[in-house]
This record gives C-alpha cells, structure tokens and sequence, in this order.
C-alpha cells in the first residue's frame, strides 16, 4: 500500500467518523426552544455513549497517525505530509463547532470562549 493511499484511507476513515457523529447528534439533538421538554435527546448520558466514544476513538486514531506524519517527515524532509493530517484536523473542528453550534445556539466566538474557560 503506498503513502498515498494510506492517506486517502485516512482521509476517508475520518470523514465516516464524521458522518457518523453528525448522524448521532442528528438523532439525539435538542432544539434551543425545546430546553426543558422532558425527552430522550439532549441527555448527557446519550451524549456519553453515543458521541463521546467517535471523538475518543478519532482522537486516538488521528494521534496514532500524527506520530507516523512526524516520523515520514523527519525521515522525508517534507512538510507535505502533513497536510492530509491538518486537513483530517480542520475538518474535525469544523465538525464538532458546527454540531455544538447547532445544539446550543452559539457561534464560534462563544464555542471558542467556553473552550478556553474548559481548558482554564
């Protein structure tokens, strides 16, 4: 299997990833108007098994591969490698504010905010 088609797997693993997790908080979502209607979406518990797991998974999958990116470009002297990996990395955070977006109401400055409040 050549580097490139590693990639384009890689490329392709992530966006099923994606696909899936958006399916997810499709299916589970509250609407900002709906706050406080007792229902099976919006539970954290829902939350916890359905896409706490995908971004677990990915996150260990896309750090698995970043190492192997670092090693390929030490050894290569090309800072092309990472691309494909930065693009896979773009694309999840676009994922994941446009999903927390959707499901709270904020935009990116507030997703951005409470983020940096998390990670205080």
């Amino acid at each position: 299997m050549t580097y490139r088609s590693r990639m384009a797997a890689f490329v392709a693993l992530n966006v099923a990833g994606m696909v899936v997790y958006i399916y997810f908080n499709g299916v589970f979502r509250v609407f900002p108007d709906e706050g406080g209607v007792p229902s099976r979406t919006g539970n954290a518990i829902y939350w916890a098994l359905t896409q706490a797991p995908i971004l677990l998974l990915y996150v260990v999958v896309n750090a698995v591969a970043l190492v192997g990116v670092v090693r390929r470009a030490r050894q290569l002297h090309q800072r092309s490698a990472f691309y494909p990996w930065l693009f896979v990395f773009a694309m999840w955070v676009a994922v994941v504010m446009v999903v927390y977006q959707s499901s709270y109401g904020f935009g990116a400055p507030q997703f951005l905010a409470a983020i940096a409040r998390c990670a205080a």
